[in-house]
């Protein structure tokens, strides 16, 4: 018996995928039928025990009424909200077709679909789902977004934590122009006597994007990079890590991000517990969204490729503007981690 194991159960009548580690007990529940939503993570914690990482909803029930609310969900072709669902690209206008209750369209179409399972494996090393959405399993996409794509994201359960590799390839005869984000909420706090306002934020952000101006784009727009960003404002720089407190609410996308490791790395750490839950990415995310609503008990660290309206931006002249452009055939690949450590007195 090999020591990941990786099953199919039910639950509210919904099939539902179980990357197990049978010597620690960590284990992913991932529910393809959903936008491919990682629902549940419990990692183990390094000196011993396991941890509820991701906030999981109640019930999948209250997943589909607040799809981007729990879990890990999955944002393409675009992150963030696209205002009134209209855009330029490539000198022509855009109309898609779904808005939210505000009247943007929000965080691309992908996160409610059902995804296509191809790999379902599991080995001594790890336990890997793979799961795709595709413009030719779902022609309905492409109203308002001609853009022929195939879309994979695996979720790998290993020792050293739970790893997302996206990968998108073009499968049009044009370009294909695209954003992608990843929206994984940890639960806090992290153990027992420690509470969510005492936690502590880490993000290494220079600056931010100046979201009223993103959404305020007009035709005709010739704005640069710093037209559209500012430097983080000292209340907000989490640089040094910052106490989450008492009714703060977080809605920052940020950007001038330190990526001299190799990689994105983000953190929450619990005192009380002695753990930090981190968040790790590819250089390929040059844009991050902390987000926190006042009495959720979880934080969000969300790795964009791109901020918010990124195809007006682009349209705006605004270079870089974080889109990402692939000819046909061409293919673009992403990964992040979350995981525990240690963690000590600041």
């Amino acid at each position: 018996m090999s020591r990941f194991e990786i099953e199919k159960f039910e639950q509210a009548s919904e099939t539902l995928y179980r990357l197990h580690d049978t010597h620690s007990g960590a284990q992913a529940h991932v529910w393809p039928a959903f936008g491919n939503n990682c629902v549940r993570a419990r990692l183990p914690a390094p000196r011993g025990g396991l941890v509820d990482v991701v906030l999981a909803p109640e019930s999948l029930g209250q997943l589909r009424e607040q799809p981007s609310w729990w879990g890990v969900p999955l944002l393409f072709p675009w992150p963030g909200r696209i205002p009134a669902g209209r855009y330029s690209y490539g000198g022509h206008e855009y109309q898609l077709p779904v808005l939210d209750m505000g009247g943007n369209a929000g965080h691309g179409f992908v996160k409610t679909r059902p995804w296509l399972v191809e790999v379902c494996e599991a080995w001594d090393s790890a336990a890997f789902l793979r799961c795709s959405i595709s413009s030719r399993e779902h022609p309905e996409t492409l109203d308002g977004y001609p853009f022929p794509y195939y879309l994979a994201a695996t979720y790998r359960l290993a020792n050293d934590g739970l790893h997302l590799i996206v990968e998108v390839a073009n499968t049009g005869a044009g370009t294909l122009p695209f954003g992608f984000g990843a929206h994984p909420y940890f639960r806090l706090p992290l153990g027992q006597g420690g509470s969510v306002e005492a936690c502590r934020i880490q993000v290494p952000a220079l600056r931010r994007w100046n979201l009223s101006r993103l959404g305020a784009l007009a035709d005709g727009d010739q704005l640069t990079w710093e037209d559209v960003t500012e430097p983080v404002p000292a209340e907000v720089d989490l640089r040094r890590p910052q106490a989450l407190g008492t009714g703060r609410h977080f809605d920052f996308v940020y950007t001038g991000l330190d990526l001299s490791t190799g990689r994105l790395e983000c953190s929450a750490s619990d005192l009380a517990a002695g753990l930090e839950a981190v968040m790790q990415a590819s250089t390929h995310f040059p844009t991050l969204v902390v987000y926190r609503l006042p009495g959720r008990p979880g934080i969000c660290f969300e790795p964009w490729t791109c901020p918010p309206n990124v195809f007006n931006l682009q349209a705006a002249g605004v270079r870089p503007s974080g889109l990402i452009e692939l000819a046909p055939g061409q293919r673009w690949e992403a990964s992040l981690r979350l995981f525990l450590r240690p963690v000590g007195p600041m």
